[in-house]
């Protein structure tokens, strides 16, 4: 699974939900596309709608400056890496911390270290050299790099992270400073683990929930696994970070950056159909 899927997913709930004005704390989407004469049923969740910064990570804007940072497993590191998406580019700079950013270069990874953005209050200092001498500067705190502690796959394990549904805790580095808490996603794929080999429907699913305290600990509402069966393959995304949208001279900025962890899980959701499970 790339990451550019998990990407559209998120972002096509995100998108559907800042379009509604209903306070009920679920929102569902269910669209049909046919593919290769085979209809495929998407279907994204958001369980809390209530504002918050992951909202605007997802949101489209005119200019983007932002770091990624994706471990997939536990005990490999992490993967950084840099984008930028400033409109006519040869007439601006930015700068992060007092250092120039190349804006039209096309970077694989990020010149910049983890140590200087995560964990930091970064600075970012906008300037339109041609028609104007005024600095624009954002300043953002960007919470520590995420390492999720519990659940946990060890390095070259090829098999999923065996899971049941209730009371599923999560655990990870807190970060006191951080005020914008964490999001949670759970992505199904449509493949289940059946006594005759795998099974796969033609089914995506996207549950996407806000954690609001950043304390290091959160048992998982049952309802983020709504919809899903039982012996799935899931994807379990912790995801941790900051954004701000500005508006300079006319023109939207987004600048983030982020860090999350992608956990493969086998969900369980009847016991009896897992000998040897352990709650």
């Amino acid at each position: 699974m790339k990451l550019k899927k998990i990407t559209y997913l998120l972002l096509s709930a995100i998108i559907f939900t800042s379009c509604q004005k209903d306070e009920q704390n679920e929102i569902e989407m269910t669209t049909e596309a046919s593919s290769a004469n085979k209809e495929i049923s998407n279907k994204y969740r958001l369980l809390d709608i209530s504002p918050n910064a992951y909202h605007d990570y997802f949101k489209m804007t005119d200019n983007t400056l932002g770091f990624n940072n994706l471990k997939s497993i536990n005990n490999v590191q992490y993967s950084l890496s840099q984008k930028i998406e400033i409109q006519n580019y040869a007439n601006k700079s930015v700068s992060l911390n007092g250092q120039k950013m190349a804006l039209g270069e096309t970077i694989e990874g990020s010149k910049f270290s983890e140590s200087e953005i995560y964990g930091k209050t970064i600075s970012l200092n906008f300037k339109n050299n041609k028609s104007s001498n005024d600095v624009t500067e954002v300043e953002l705190y960007i919470p520590k790099k995420l390492n999720v502690s519990k659940p946990v796959q060890q390095i070259e394990s090829k098999v999923s992270i065996l899971a049941y549904y209730k009371n599923f805790l999560l655990e990870w580095n807190a970060d006191p400073k951080n005020e914008e808490g964490l999001m949670v996603a759970v992505e199904y794929l449509g493949e289940t683990l059946s006594k005759d080999g795998n099974k796969q429907e033609r089914k995506n699913i996207v549950n996407v929930d806000h954690i609001e305290n950043d304390n290091g600990k959160y048992i998982l509402k049952q309802a983020i696994f709504e919809d899903i069966p039982n012996l799935s393959f899931v994807n379990l995304i912790l995801m941790r970070g900051n954004v701000d949208i500005s508006v300079i001279e006319g023109a939207s900025y987004k600048t983030y950056a982020e860090s999350h962890q992608r956990i493969p899980i086998l969900l369980v959701k009847d016991l009896n159909s897992v000998k040897g499970f352990n709650e």
